[in-house]
Order: C-alpha cells, then structure tokens, then sequence
C-alpha cells in the first residue's frame, strides 16, 4: 500500500517530478563534470611540474639544489649516467649541464639561465625545438659553439641570427671563465620570464665554455610509470651508491614541494564546491519531500 501511494503521489503533480528529477540528474552530471575536469586538471598540472623540474627524478651532486652553486658537479659524468639508466624502472636518463652566467654583446649584457642539453635525449622529456621562432636548433646546427636564446633576449641585446655573444660565468673550481657563442636560433615559449633568461646549447659546448668536460650538473630521470617515483628514485639511489658519491637524488615533489601544496589546496576546494552542491540539492529533495507529505496527511491518518 505504502509503495502504492508512493507511486501515485509521484504521478500527482508530474510538473513537479519531473523538475525533480531533472535538477538531481543534472546535480549528479555538474558533479562527475567537475570532479572529471579537476581531476585532469590536476594530473596536467602535475605533468608539467615534472617538465619544469627537468623529471620525475632529478640527480645531482649532493646540496646543488638548495644552493644552484656551479661547484655542485657530478664528477663521473659518464660512469653516473650509465648507472642511472641501469637502475630498475628507468625509462630514459637525461644529462645537462646547467649554468647561471651573463650573456653579452655590443648592445649590453642580460643575465642568463643555460642549459647544455644533448638534443635527442632531452626530447624524451620535451621537445623544445617546437618553440623554436627562426634560426635553427641544436641538432640541425653544423656550428661546435651554437647557443639558442629566448626571443626577449634577443631583442633586448639586439642580436641577428649568426652574431656572436659572449657568456660569462664562473667554473667549477670557482674561476670566472668567458665563452664565444654563435646564435644559430631564438626561442619563444611565451612564457616573459623565461624568455627573458633562457638559453640552450648542445652538452659538449657547455662542459667545453666552464671547463667541466665528463662533468655533469643534472641528470633528468623519467619513471615508466610516473607514480612509482619513489621507489624508482630508490633504486637510483642504490645503483648510483648515492650517499657514499656525494649524489642527491630527489622526486620533483621532492624538489618542488610548493607546487605539490598548492594541488592539495586546489583539490581541497574542488571538494568543497562538491559538498556544497551536494548539500543544496539534499535541501532542495527535502523541501520537496516535506510539501508531498504535507499534501497527503489524510490518506497516511486513514492508513495508521
């Protein structure tokens, strides 16, 4: 009888049901939407947090990281990479030699954030030869001192494809060192902050300019599987003998703790917003609930 009454009293006011029944259903779809479109938000964002880092996993000489000193080096360049690229659970292992130097002309001088990458290893991380403006890459360079710029660097020292710029910057023995570098192309992230500082070169010419030949500042690692990052960076750690070399091995959660924060943050209030609709709808059916009853009070007295 209950579920008679029920159902009748569903059909009474079909308006009114029907309206229900829409307001839950697209309750419930704005809630899978949403909970969907963050959670693929938060996975891009964790994506290119490791393409920011340089990787899943970063290796490098024991306090680089904290202090960015261009005395920090992984002496054994070579025999480090091999050891990486042995280690459980590696996809690729890719070697840099990062420089903070100044970068000069006739027209000036800018600071300068360098990168000394071998071109087809780093495209297993990211392919920067598609922002690449005019000129041409590394790869595609016959030059042995090629060097390619951020375009707001370029236009900020007037340079033309061909010019020669001079880097400045300081070896790993603490002695200041100049280098000549021919532009051979200019890059545009679209990013003003990166454009404003950036600079690429092949490996070779980067160990060559501080004098840090088979020597190596930065081994990017890609995980095969991008969750498993601390138990990959745990073999590294074995592979390479870590502790006793002098290597810091770290996960780019590990190295970028802030940007780690701040996806809790913004999960924290996806759900939020999720409760809260919930809590509006929940509301809304008892509201709806409460008028249906209130209509019937005379058939639920005669069925007591």
């Amino acid at each position: 009888m209950l579920w008679r009454v029920a159902w009748r009293n569903l059909w009474r006011h079909r308006t009114r049901t029907l309206t229900m029944t829409s307001a839950v259903a697209f309750s419930y779809g704005l809630c899978l939407f949403s909970m969907g479109l963050g959670d693929d938000g938060h996975q891009q964002m964790l994506d290119e947090a490791a393409e920011g880092a340089g990787g899943d996993i970063l290796v490098h000489a024991e306090g680089y990281w904290e202090s960015k000193s261009s005395d920090r080096v992984i002496n054994e360049g070579e025999r480090v990479l091999a050891a990486v690229e042995s280690a459980p659970g590696v996809q690729a292992a890719i070697p840099r030699m990062i420089i903070n130097g100044l970068v000069s002309s006739a027209n000036g001088n800018r600071m300068l954030f360098l990168q000394g990458i071998d071109p087809e290893r780093e495209t297993a991380l990211r392919d920067l030869s598609e922002d690449l403006e005019e000129g041409e890459y590394l790869d595609e360079s016959e030059r042995d001192d090629p060097i390619v710029l951020g375009s707001v660097i370029v236009e900020k020292l007037e340079l033309d494809l061909g010019d020669r710029v001079v880097l400045t910057a300081t070896q790993p023995d603490g002695e200041v060192t100049r280098a000549l570098f021919h532009l051979t192309g200019v890059i545009e992230t679209g990013l003003k902050d990166v454009d404003e500082m950036m600079g690429i070169t092949t490996l070779e010419a980067a160990q060559n300019a501080v004098g840090a030949q088979g020597k190596l500042t930065q081994i990017g690692v890609i995980a095969t599987q991008a969750h498993m990052s601390d138990s990959v960076a745990a073999q590294i750690r074995i592979a390479t003998g870590a502790d006793g070399n002098g290597l810091e091995v770290l996960t780019w959660q590990q190295a970028i703790p802030e940007m780690v924060g701040f996806i809790e943050v913004d999960d924290a209030f996806l759900y939020i917003y999720l409760v809260v609709i919930f809590a509006i709808v929940a509301f809304a059916i008892a509201n709806t609930f409460l008028m249906a009853v209130m209509e019937r009070v005379r058939e639920f007295g005669l069925l007591n």
